[in-house]
């Protein structure tokens, strides 16, 4: 039993194949990858930073 638990706790690290999409999926992701915009909204501040720029 511990060699199959071990398994499927080593394939989902592994498996980053469905970890992508589900980030690219959730906005809030992107957020919590920005330690900057942690509590003002990414996309906004991303975007008026831009601009200004």
């Amino acid at each position: 039993q511990s060699s199959p638990e071990s398994t499927d706790d080593d394939q989902i690290p592994f498996s980053l194949p469905t970890k992508p999409p589900a980030r690219l999926s959730q906005p809030k992701q992107a957020e919590a990858d920005i330690p900057v915009f942690e509590t003002t909204p990414a996309t906004d501040t991303a975007k008026n930073s831009t601009d200004s720029a």
